[in-house]
Order: structure tokens, then C-alpha cells, then sequence
């Protein structure tokens, strides 16, 4: 994993508004969710194997949120391994942009964002690559207090 940070807009590889350092995601207040997350992250050394007329990439994603302690707090697995990665040429590097709400119940706070990424693409040789990252959570949500 290259590179990895939080963003307020991403449409493509390399091309993304990332926010500022230290910036706090709004939690969850009443009936309304917490601030979406939307995580840019590049990665290398996966495999990009022929298969039916293109080249095709399996990868399997993990977030955890763990508190000061490295007690899990949360964790989501999106459903990539679902959609694989199909080109007509090979690839050598690749970006996703992973998304989620702030998790409900998740008290202000800073915390340890960790996302795993698998290649899964030949089940007999999986590799795993993992990073973290400052995850702040406000007291107040965004919204509410005029950001």
C-alpha cells in the first residue's frame, strides 16, 4: 500500500481532494448517519493474471477501528472480491476509493484506522498487505456546528 488518506472527493488514480491533516469525521447524531469516510488508497506487487482475453486482478478488503489500547472497536469487509479487477493490459498498480459512514456509537475520540488488503487472485500464493492511519472522530457533528 503506497498511499493512504482520507479524502473529500477522488475520481480516479492520482486524482483526489484529500482533507486536511487531523481533520475530524462528524459521528452519528440521532436517526441521521455519521460523515461518509472515503478512504484513497494506491497498491502495487499485485498479481494481474490472462484470464479469458484480459488481464484480471482478485483483491479482498478489510477496515478495522481500534481505540488507543488496540481494542477493536469496529471492523467491515467490503465485497471487492466480488468485482475483480479486469483490464486488457496488465497492471502493476492500482487505487481503490473504499467508503463507509462513520459507525454508529463511536464516541469522539482518535483512533486507529487499519485497512487489509489481499490479492487473492491465486488462492495457493494469497499475500496481504496492511496500513494504518489517524482516524479522529468530532464531539460535535459537522453539520451541527456550521463546518
Amino acid at each position: 500500500i503506497d498511499k493512504m488518506c482520507f479524502c473529500e472527493s477522488v475520481t480516479g488514480i492520482g486524482n483526489y481532494k484529500p482533507l486536511p491533516d487531523g481533520y475530524a469525521f462528524a459521528p452519528a447524531s440521532g436517526n441521521r448517519p455519521g460523515e461518509l469516510v472515503q478512504l484513497y488508497v494506491e497498491f502495487r506487487n499485485f498479481v494481474s493474471e490472462p484470464r479469458q482475453g484480459a488481464f484480471e486482478t482478485r483483491l479482498s478488503s478489510s477496515v478495522e477501528i481500534s481505540d488507543s489500547r488496540g481494542e477493536l472497536l469496529w471492523s467491515y469487509r467490503f465485497e471487492d472480491e466480488r468485482k475483480p479487477i479486469r483490464s486488457r493490459t496488465q497492471l502493476h498498480d492500482w487505487y481503490n476509493n473504499y467508503t463507509f459512514f462513520v459507525p454508529k456509537g463511536l464516541p469522539p475520540g482518535t483512533y486507529r484506522l487499519t485497512l487489509q488488503v489481499a490479492d487473492e487472485t491465486l488462492p495457493d500464493h494469497r499475500r496481504v498487505a496492511r496500513r494504518s492511519i489517524e482516524f479522529r472522530v468530532a464531539a460535535v457533528p459537522a453539520r451541527l456546528a456550521g463546518n
